[in-house]
């Protein structure tokens, strides 16, 4: 029942957020090494978490394949 409404209230915080940044457009813009990106504050936010999501299943695909040959002994 506690990790349900731990769930539910985390859930809660995150709909808090995306509407935060829906009502607040923002724009950003980046230069750098001749490149240059025009974006809403919004999708830089979803490209870093989604960043963060692929590290973090790239390191436990890594973490996987080293405990492997333990795993056959």
């Amino acid at each position: 029942m506690i990790r349900l409404l731990l769930a539910l209230l985390v859930i809660a915080g995150l709909v808090w957020v995306a509407v935060l940044f829906a009502e607040e457009p923002g724009t950003l813009s980046l230069q750098w090494a001749g490149w240059q990106v025009q974006t809403s504050v919004a999708v830089l936010v979803l490209a870093v978490v989604t960043l963060i999501v692929l590290i973090l299943l790239l390191l436990r695909l890594v973490g996987a394949i080293l405990r492997a040959p333990r795993a056959f002994l």
